[in-house]
């Protein structure tokens, strides 16, 4: 037996209990009253312990102006197979409403609830808001170990072991555990391919404990502990060490703007850590950390220190490389999706706007001074991805879609992000839902009815391959040199800031129109000599600053390299 302290701050609250049993009994004990220490605001209480796992709760008379209705989980989607592919969409979009407006109606009566509620004395149970690892099968327990460490014992291999890419020369691939494979072991033995993609970043979408059993993770209800239904701990280092070993950066959706209704904090004292209603009640995912509050009795930023030790606790615990955090003040905006949305209008609706298209092309020109400063996008997960929009608002499919697909690639083939599966032309509609990716696009198949997948996969990793070992693309350096709008043509030129050195002059080539060119002469070309096609690895000849193609498609894109081609680049990768 041992003596250990249970914490927990809630500094403006009458009373707090502690109800504690063994991991081995069926019900709770009786609850053991907590004491309060008026000068730093923490309830506390002493226990003796032997070790081993323990189940407990806190229970207190909380602040907060209304108990929530918890919101019910995404429903997990399976297709019937006595139904068409149709009627199965059908029931989906069903079920979808119904979910919709489920949710709607829980939110409309906790803002009634609300509204009626008085202060009187509610004694409520939640989970200690620290807790690292939670039990979600009965009424959420959190673990506590006593004698040994409650999390796992895994040892890290490959710290330091392998230098990861700078800054500028990050090639980010989003992806969500769930959807990618289903757990983390599962991510792991797919490292290989995202080792041959190429790319040298990870996002990894929210993995913090959320309530139901699926869900992209943006309404995370404990801060401390890893979603169980992705797998241990020990699970998710493995995977982050593994990455790390194969020389790829692990970055982390936070989810800092806002938490899910059934928070803990949210239970204790809304007020004290969250605004007391949201800024946009339409655009509410839940109660919205207030970062604005300073409490000068204890000399404290409440939602600032919870959020704050939780970041840390993620980079110290799981040794991840970075975090997004979707509250950036004082900007006015945390992403910059300007390029998705003007890039997506001249693909899908082939209306080029020329000098929007050349502010999102060259970001310099929105006030971007340097490569870092913004990552840009053909497709994450808050929109559908390129493919699934030409099908479902155009009816374009097959090459005609492929192509726009690859030419939205190589606009964004500079300090990018993608999506995973945009990458061999995943089809699957955006959805919070389940929606694994289909491998079977890329497998190898005996009469070839998926060639076109592979090959936009190819091409992906060209473009990868071309941005790792082209300096010019780490660069802000951009220059529009060519353009006819009648032709829909534009041409732009990148460039090392090493004159005159092989592959330091990219040229990219787009047709926005729907019309293929033949013999078609594009003048002002920046040096003269041989030049690569990175694509279709073909050689082009430019004299007098003058280049002739004898054909571009409709909603192709060229990329060419001066005195560059991809024997060259083997010959970087084999001295990296």
């Amino acid at each position: 037996m041992a003596p250990y302290t249970f914490t927990l701050f809630a500094p403006y609250n009458k009373a707090a209990g502690l109800r504690l049993k063994n991991a081995n009994a069926r019900m709770f004990g009786l609850d053991i009253p907590m004491e309060k220490n008026e000068e730093d605001g923490y309830f506390r209480v002493t226990v003796e312990l032997a070790d081993g796992i323990y189940h407990y709760q806190f229970k207190i008379i909380t602040k907060s102006w209304f108990e929530v209705e918890p919101e019910p989980a995404v429903p997990s989607y399976t297709n019937d197979e006595t139904m068409t592919i149709e009627e199965n969409e059908e029931r989906k979009k069903n079920q979808d409403e119904e979910y919709i407006k489920m949710v709607q109606d829980i939110r409309d009566r906790n803002r009634k609830r609300e509204e009626e509620s008085s202060f009187t004395e509610l004694w409520y149970s939640f989970v200690d808001p620290y807790a690292t690892d939670v039990d979600e099968r009965g009424s959420d327990d959190a673990y506590k170990s006593v004698g040994k460490r409650i999390l796992d014992e895994y040892e890290w291999k490959y710290d330091n072991a392998v230098k990861l890419v700078p800054d500028e020369q990050l090639i980010i691939y989003e992806l969500h555990i769930g959807d990618f494979q289903s757990k983390f072991t599962d991510v792991t033995a797919k490292i290989d391919y995202i080792k041959q993609l190429g790319v040298n970043c990870v996002e990894i979408m929210p993995v913090k404990e959320y309530a139901g059993t699926h869900s992209w993770g943006y309404s995370p209800r404990y801060y401390f502990a890893i979603e169980t239904g992705y797998g241990t701990s020990a699970d998710f280092k493995e995977l982050i060490d593994e990455l790390h070993k194969n020389g790829i950066r692990v970055i982390m959706d936070g989810v800092y703007n806002h938490s899910e209704c059934s928070n803990p904090m949210a239970q204790i004292d809304h007020d004290y850590w969250f605004h007391h209603e949201p800024k946009d009640l339409e655009m509410s995912w839940g109660p919205e950390w207030n970062y604005k509050f300073y409490d000068p009795k204890y000399n404290v930023w409440p939602a600032r220190k919870y959020i704050g030790e939780s970041i840390l606790y993620m980079i110290t615990e799981f040794h991840i490389d970075g975090v997004i955090r979707d509250y950036n003040g004082p900007m006015d905006g945390c992403w910059h999706d300007s390029m998705y949305w003007i890039i997506r209008e001249a693909l899908l609706n082939d209306n080029v706007e020329w000098e929007k298209v050349k502010d999102v092309i060259d970001g310099k020109r929105q006030g971007y001074k340097r490569i870092v400063n913004l990552v840009n996008y053909v497709s994450n997960h808050d929109h559908d991805r390129l493919l699934v929009e030409l099908g479902k608002e155009h009816q374009l499919f097959d090459e005609e879609a492929f192509r726009r697909v690859r030419l939205g690639g190589t606009l964004f083939n500079h300090y990018e992000s993608n999506f995973s599966g945009e990458e061999f032309g995943e089809y699957k509609e955006k959805t919070p839902g389940m929606a694994k990716l289909d491998w079977s696009l890329i497998d190898d198949l005996e009469d070839n009815s998926n060639q076109i997948n592979k090959d936009l996969l190819q091409y992906y990793k060209d473009l990868i391959h071309l941005r790792k070992t082209n300096p010019s693309l780490y660069t802000t350096n951009i220059n529009f040199i060519y353009e006819n709008e009648q032709d829909g043509i534009l041409v732009y030129h990148r460039w090392n800031d090493i004159e005159k050195k092989q592959g330091d002059h990219l040229i990219v080539i787009v047709n926005w129109s729907k019309n293929t060119l033949t013999d078609y002469e594009i003048i002002n070309m920046p040096m003269n000599g041989k030049y690569y096609d990175w694509i279709n690895n073909q050689e082009h000849f430019v004299e007098n600053n003058q280049l002739k193609l004898d054909e571009i498609k409709d909603h192709e894109a060229k990329i060419l390299i001066w005195e560059y081609g991809k024997a060259d680049a083997k010959q970087i990768d084999n001295q990296q």
